[in-house]
C-alpha cells in the first residue's frame, strides 16, 4: 500500500493506524513521487494536507488516475476525498469556518438501519458538488458528503480524519481488508459500503 503524505498534521496517525491494521503502507511525500513506481502498489491512501501546493494536487491527480485505470482500491482523507470530487469534475467551497472536533457522521445506504459514527473534523472546504460519477454514502449537519464512492470503482473517501477516532480507525480496517480481498464482515456499521459495485 502506498501512502501518498501530503503534509497533514494527522499522517503519523494513519500511517501508524494502517501499519497497525497489516497495511505495511510505503509513505511518499509528493515531490517524491515521480521516483515511485505505482504499479509496484496494490492499493492507495492519500492524506489530508496542511496548506495549498501545486505540486500536491498534480501529484494526487496521478495516483487517482492510476488506481482508475488499474481498478485498484484507493482511499482519500479530507484533502485526498477533495482531490477525488475535483478530478472526476465535482466542485470545492470554502466553508464559513473551520471544522475542528469530533463530530456524528450518518451512513446513508439502503439497509444501512441509521448507522452513525463519531469522526474527527479538521478541514476549511469541503465537497460542495458531487459529478455523475460519484455516490455520496454518508453526510453530516455540517457537510452533506462525508464518505463518498467513485461509481463502478473500488475508490473512496471521507471528508473526515478516519485515522483520529475508534470509529474512523474501523472504517479503515474495512477498508484496508477490502483492499486485501477480504470479506468485510456483514451486519457491523461497515456493511454494504466497501462492496459498492466495481
Amino acid at each position: 500500500m502506498l501512502l501518498l503524505d501530503n503534509g497533514s498534521a494527522y499522517s503519523d496517525e494513519l500511517e501508524s493506524r494502517l501499519a497497525s491494521l497489516g497495511a505495511a503502507p510505503e509513505r511518499v511525500v509528493p515531490r517524491r513521487l515521480g521516483a515511485t513506481s505505482l504499479a509496484d502498489h496494490a492499493s492507495f491512501v492519500l492524506s489530508g494536507r496542511a496548506a495549498p501546493d501545486r505540486l500536491s494536487n498534480v501529484a494526487n491527480a496521478r495516483v487517482i488516475s492510476h488506481a482508475r485505470r488499474a481498478g485498484a482500491p484507493l482511499m482519500g482523507v479530507c484533502y485526498g476525498a477533495e482531490m477525488l470530487a475535483l478530478c472526476a469534475g465535482g466542485s470545492l467551497r470554502r466553508m464559513a469556518s473551520p471544522r475542528r472536533g469530533m463530530r456524528t457522521v450518518r451512513v446513508r445506504l439502503a439497509g444501512a438501519r441509521g448507522w452513525e459514527l463519531e469522526a474527527y473534523e479538521s478541514h476549511a472546504y469541503e465537497i460542495a458538488r458531487l459529478p455523475a460519477s460519484m455516490e455520496s454514502l454518508a453526510g453530516s449537519g455540517e457537510c452533506a458528503h462525508e464518505i463518498v464512492h467513485v461509481s463502478g470503482t473500488r475508490i473512496y473517501g471521507t471528508q473526515f480524519h478516519p485515522e483520529m477516532s475508534d470509529d474512523g480507525a474501523a472504517l479503515l480496517g474495512a477498508f484496508v481488508r477490502m483492499a486485501a480481498g477480504a470479506q468485510v464482515p456483514k451486519h457491523t456499521l461497515y456493511d454494504g459500503i466497501f462492496d459498492r459495485p466495481a
